[in-house]
């Protein structure tokens, strides 16, 4: 039932240069009418596609309508600017840079759900024209973005733990492989997300 799909790259290893994943993708998107999505994330993932390559994508498959980027909004702007208007792009990276991602465009971000309700608060606060609200929003959720976004590793092992003590939950089962959690990473964890209290109390005021 889904409405569209997003793809993720095979390993590295499996692609043998961006050609190579351009024709991966291409044939992989073609192979469903649903309009489709990748996720493009070369620092994290070690493989994906520069800005050229994602515009050629874009020509050979029509059906490519929605990209999300795991990049500095730096080069996030530089893509929204590539692919144009029409064509969504959101970012993900846990949320580092949200302001100035929807200032240099994004449609949103994609994101884990340990500090969700904040960055929720942060895109409705810059709809309506609140930037100092957004601003001091961010601000509340970076140092958790900050310590779950070293790698993915980290974000799997440290990012499930502040989510799940966030909703109540004390019980965490890691999947294998998986980074091993230490004591000092479970403190900063805990103390993490004492900080942010119960995910969903935040008050949104949805006045204009």
């Amino acid at each position: 039932g889904a409405d569209w799909l997003i793809h993720q790259p095979p390993s590295k290893e499996a692609i043998a240069d961006e050609a190579a994943l351009i024709d991966f993708f291409a044939h992989v998107i073609a192979g469903d009418q649903r309009p489709s999505a990748i996720q493009n994330a070369p620092a994290y993932l070690g493989v994906g596609l520069g800005r050229d390559g994602l515009l050629e994508l874009r020509r050979r498959s029509p059906r490519f309508r929605l990209l999300k980027g795991e990049g500095p909004a730096v080069e996030i702007a530089e893509v929204v600017a590539a692919l144009g208007r029409g064509f969504p792009v959101f970012n993900g990276r846990g949320g580092l840079e949200l302001v100035d991602n929807l200032r240099a465009g994004c449609a949103g971000v994609i994101v884990a759900p340990d500090v969700v309700d904040l960055l929720a608060g942060v895109f409705e606060a810059m709809r309506m024209g609140r930037d100092a609200e957004a601003e001091e929003l961010y601000r509340r959720a970076l140092p958790a973005i900050v310590f779950v976004m070293q790698s993915i590793d980290t974000l799997i092992t440290y990012g499930k733990r502040i989510a799940a003590w966030r909703i109540g939950l004390d019980v965490v089962h890691d999947r294998a492989p998986t980074l091993a959690p230490t004591a000092f990473g479970l403190a900063v964890s805990r103390r993490l997300a004492d900080a942010l209290g119960v995910l969903g109390a935040l008050q949104l005021n949805r006045e204009s």
